[in-house]
């Protein structure tokens, strides 16, 4: 393992996201169809929690791209534009009356939601993308208004003749970070086309996400309603729906919160060792990571003096892709939502044992993962309802947030002859406090832990993160291995 520290790192645009939309409860009859267009359409659960409670904090939701290469920009605006026209979702914004939130859907966004600027040709290629990337942060920043819209925006800032940064720029209450990646994938897709002179014509999507609202809305009732909430009523007895991490470091910082990082890479024979522990245990690389994620906070937890069984209820927020129906895979809007994984590491399991409990908790949560997380704080803790969304940052418990995504990388796609890299750009201080990233490239595993500078010191996430790479590098060496002697 090496650690490491921040940095840009190349990537191929297109990949697998974790999401665990290959397993869900049956619909009952309750079919997904398209919903009519003649009058607005209810807002989705998540999208009424984040309006009517939610306090009209700013949630964007942005990806930088650097493109490399003799860029066409007028065909990469027509393709912006035909991606735009292709998903509802982009062109979605809400109307309010009171209590009551609707979606409306407009027919074509105006011609300014596509921004072009010129950088003036001062300093190097290195110090000209660094400012292109100042520029699209400050433009992600600009808040959206919900009535009004648009709530989708696009970017190209020149950098030179062959360089140019593009902004993807949404709010997050109409699209997640799979959309996101549909809109990119398309979008390349049909500028390669055009520049290659080759009509591209899609499918037609059998579902736009109005009608995925529509639909939540009937299926989230009566009988069905009750047997998802009474899982969770049940899962999380004990447990808030947001669930508190319940870590201390006695020498917190303090002072004006800001996001501070420590990564780390698992690779070479370690990495081979767990994807060969994978393969042959039928587990996956999320359960695996959320599992040395829980045993570094159970192992801090007992540091801090708290009683080892209770120290050993270890539960955490995870996000969901929340495309169980087929027809929704290639649709562009706010289907993901979060998940509470609970899990007991009590007993001083073997790394083995903890695995496997690890993927019953995850493989439970995701054949409930319909009742959307916001339904959930609805119904069993309605005073946190909307607490993750005001724009207050300590209003929000202070819990740990993790996320895993699988990079699968496919041949090199230059779409006419662009090299495309995505750009990482910095993380707001997480909300909870702890934020834990993975990626699985396949021949390396990055994890980096985000967390609020006044509430954690440089010492204390260090140590966190050590304990993670302590799990991972004994599995690959002996899962037999009891978790005590570990973390």
């Amino acid at each position: 393992m090496s650690r490491l520290g921040p940095s840009s790192r190349r990537s191929v645009w297109r990949y697998i996201s974790l999401s665990s939309g290959s397993r869900g409860i049956p619909e009952n009859g309750i079919a997904l169809v398209p919903a009519g267009r003649d009058s607005t359409i209810a807002v989705s659960h998540t999208q009424e929690e984040r309006l009517l409670a939610g306090g009209g904090r700013h949630f964007p939701v942005s990806t930088f791209l650097r493109l490399d290469g003799p860029l066409d920009t007028v065909a990469l605006r027509s393709a912006c534009d035909a991606a735009v026209n292709r998903h509802e979702g982009t062109r979605i914004s809400f109307a309010m009356s009171g209590s009551l939130a609707r979606i409306k859907i407009a027919d074509h966004l105006p011609s300014d939601y596509f921004q072009e600027f010129l950088l003036p040709p001062k300093g190097n290629i290195s110090e000209r993308v660094a400012r292109a990337v100042e520029i699209l942060s400050d433009y992600s920043e600009q808040p959206f208004d919900f009535v009004v819209g648009p709530l989708f925006r696009v970017a190209l800032v020149s950098v030179s003749a062959n360089c140019f940064l593009l902004g993807i720029i949404m709010d997050h209450i109409i699209g997640d970070g799979w959309s996101r990646d549909i809109f990119v994938r398309d979008m390349l897709q049909i500028y390669d086309a055009t520049v290659m002179g080759i009509r591209h014509d899609f499918p037609d999507l059998p579902i736009q996400f109005p009608d995925f609202a529509a639909w939540e809305r009937k299926f989230l009732t009566g009988n069905r309603l009750t047997r998802l909430v009474s899982h969770w009523r049940a899962s999380l007895a004990g447990v808030d729906p947001i669930p508190s991490s319940r870590l201390i470091d006695p020498n917190a910082p303090g002072g004006i919160p800001h996001c501070r990082a420590v990564n780390t890479c698992v690779d070479g024979s370690v990495k081979r060792q767990l994807d060969a522990y994978i393969r042959g245990t039928s587990t996956t690389m999320f359960a695996l990571v959320a599992a040395a994620v829980k045993a570094a906070i159970f192992a801090m937890r007992r540091e801090s003096g708290e009683d080892p069984e209770g120290a050993a209820d270890v539960a955490i927020m995870a996000s969901a892709a929340n495309r169980i129906q087929r027809e929704i895979r290639d649709a562009f809007g706010y289907f993901a939502t979060p998940i509470v994984l609970r899990t007991n590491l009590s007993g001083n399991p073997t790394l083995s044992e903890l695995f496997q409990r690890e993927s019953r908790t995850t493989l439970t949560a995701l054949r409930y993962q319909q009742l959307p997380h916001a339904l959930l704080i609805k119904h069993l803790n309605p005073t946190q309802y909307g607490v993750r969304h005001v724009s207050n940052i300590d209003a929000a418990p202070r819990y740990v947030n993790f996320d895993i995504e699988n990079k699968v990388y496919r041949e090199e796609i230059r779409p006419g002859g662009i090299d495309v890299t995505l750009v990482r750009r910095p993380v707001a201080a997480p909300r909870g406090g702890l934020r834990i990233w993975g990626t699985d490239s396949g021949q390396k595993l990055w994890i980096s832990l985000f967390y609020r500078s006044d509430l954690y010191s440089d010492a204390w996430s260090e140590q966190f993160i050590d304990y993670v790479e302590n799990i991972l590098e004994g599995t690959a060496r002996d899962p037999s291995r009891p978790l005590q002697e570990l973390a």
